[in-house]
This record gives structure tokens, sequence and C-alpha cells, in this order.
């Protein structure tokens, strides 16, 4: 049984790191050079994607995550926190977990029209906060639904301690919830940004100024005929965007296994 474990663990760390490694591969080769290993290496697909606008892209890209994270944030640490400690009852926390599930089995595609209607109405297309408040439709839900995890962890005693102590429910949310749920809000955000980082069909759609792009939309573009098919700039431009959302995996893995570690 260990053997096989050990088996599957490696055959599934194979899968996850293997792709990765061929793109970072392909990221050296010189252009009009389509086979691996490179030979000789060359930078020269980094140099093109920085030319091509590939940091502002990234700049776009994360503002777009931070944007969507502090959207989420705003909406569910409150509605978690009344949920769980001000007497709702603990069927909205089930009813959260379907709403999610909901989210996350609809494809984006089925929801375009309306998202696009309504960014539209608002006044907001072409527009990073527009783009992130589409976004809403499925990082609220999962934020909602790890923020009542985290609030449900809330030492009951010190609320009722600053309960008696003549504590408001504002006071006692933000004196005693958003520090107890800090590694929550953490999680949260890193979370939202790996969700909505590599998103293409609603910032293809919703963003029209290529200044405007994210990393996603521009390396859709990298492939078109507007600038040549080249493997070693998609790729460099590829790894370049792989970056910011691997350490964002890192971020949100320690915050969420915090909780269960009592820190």
């Amino acid at each position: 049984m260990a053997r096989l474990s050990t088996l599957a663990v490696g055959l599934a760390l194979i899968t996850a790191v293997a792709p990765l490694a061929v793109v970072a591969l392909a990221s050296f080769l010189r252009p009009g050079q389509y086979y691996l290993p490179p030979d000789p290496p060359s930078a020269d697909g980094y140099a093109k994607a920085v030319e091509l606008g590939m940091p502002q892209a990234l700049a776009n890209s994360a503002l777009v995550g931070l944007l969507a994270a502090a959207i989420s944030i705003a909406v569910s640490l409150p509605t978690a926190y009344a949920t769980a400690k001000l007497g709702f009852s603990p069927r909205l926390f089930l009813a959260v977990v379907i709403l999610t599930a909901l989210a996350r089995s609809v494809p984006p595609s089925a929801l375009l029209v309306a998202v696009y209607e309504a960014v539209r109405g608002l006044g907001l297309l072409d527009s990073h906060l527009g783009l992130a408040l589409a976004y809403q439709i499925y990082t609220l839900p999962m934020a909602l639904w790890i923020m009542m995890a985290f609030a449900y962890e809330i030492n009951p005693e010190v609320e009722a301690a600053a309960r008696v102590d003549g504590a408001t429910p504002l006071r006692r949310m933000l004196h005693i919830a958003i520090p107890a749920m800090r590694n929550g809000i953490l999680a949260v955000a890193a979370l939202t940004v790996i969700d909505v980082w590599g998103e293409y069909l609603y910032a293809a759609v919703l963003i029209n100024a290529p200044s405007k792009f994210t990393a996603s939309v521009l390396i859709g573009q990298l492939v078109s005929s507007e600038y040549g098919f080249d493997w070693g700039v998609v790729s460099a431009a590829s790894v370049l965007a792989s970056i910011p959302p691997l350490l964002m995996v890192g971020i949100a893995t320690r915050a969420m296994t915090k909780i269960h570690l009592g820190k």
C-alpha cells in the first residue's frame, strides 16, 4: 500500500511539473526554432515578450486580481461574521456551499451575455473595475464560504465578554472578528487572485484597449497572426505569467493551514 501511495504521488507530481518544465525549456528557444531542448538556449523570447507589453499586462492582471479580492473581502467578511455570530441560521452556511458549487458548475460562457449587459449598464466596459465586478460571480461565493468557516472558529467566550462590556456588533467585528479572521482574509485574497489571474473569456470580451489587456489576453494575442506565432515568445510570456499565481498558492496554503495549527 505504501509503494502504491508513493507511486500515485510520484505520478501526480510528474503530471503537474512536466508541462511547466516543457514550457520553461521552450521559453529559451531561438526565433524559428521548434524543437527541444533549445540549442543553444536564448533569452530572446523574454526580450520580445517584454517588448510586446508583458510587464504592463502583468500589472493589469495584478490590478484586476487585487480589485476582485478587495470586493470579495469587503462583501464576504461582514456577511460571514453576521451569519456566524449574530444569530443567523447555520442553514445559510449550507446555502453558501450549494451556491458555490452551482457557481463553479455553470460555464462562464453561459453567463457572458448577462454579465456583459450588467457591466455595460454600469458604464464600466473596458475598465479593470468592471472586469473585477464581473468576476464576483465566481469569486464571491468562494470567499463567503471560506470566511464563514473562519468566522465559526472565533472564540465564543471572547465574543460574549465583548458583548457584556457593551461592544456593538460593528466594534466586535472590527476589534475581534477581523484580527481573528486575518488568515481567512489572506486566504481569500490569494485564492481570488489565483482564480481570476488566468481567466481569458471575460477579460477578452470586456476589455478592448490593448493597454488594458491582462496577461492571459496578451498571451492569446501572441498566437494570432497580428504578432506571428513563436514558441519561444509565447512560452516566455507564459513563464512570466505563471510566477505570481505560484506565489499566491504558497500564501493561500499557509493561510488555510494556520487555522488547523491554531496559529
